[in-house]
């Protein structure tokens, strides 16, 4: 499958989730780009926490454990781990905003159904 597809597929099924479940999504899909894979136990943490996401629709786990988590993975393979985390949360908070006004949540939306064409 291609990848234009699989994103298709994705914006597809977050399109109708709530802010804190996107937010937390984005931040545990980042793991894929971490060594989380070489922990036996971060990697099933990982899973726990991504089946928690899905039932509970985003109420859990807290956004800060998936921070922790991301925190574990980074040290795996880098000393400046603080630096990436700082990093990804602010991309985050680009991305997903916590908090925005009717008129900005109306131009993302647009900006999204415009980039799903």
């Amino acid at each position: 499958m291609s990848n234009k597809k699989l994103i298709r597929r994705v914006n597809k099924l977050l399109e109708n989730k709530n802010i804190k479940f996107k937010r937390k999504y984005h931040l545990l899909s980042y793991l894929a780009n971490t060594p989380v894979k070489q922990n036996t136990n971060l990697m099933s943490e990982a899973d726990c926490y991504v089946t928690t996401l899905i039932n509970t629709n985003g109420d859990l786990p807290k956004e800060k454990f998936v921070l922790d988590l991301l925190k574990e993975s980074f040290k795996l393979s880098s000393l400046n781990y603080k630096d990436k985390i700082k990093k990804l949360v602010e991309i985050n908070n680009l991305i997903n905003p916590r908090k925005s006004s009717s008129s900005t949540k109306m131009i993302k939306e647009e900006l999204d159904v415009s980039l799903n064409l």
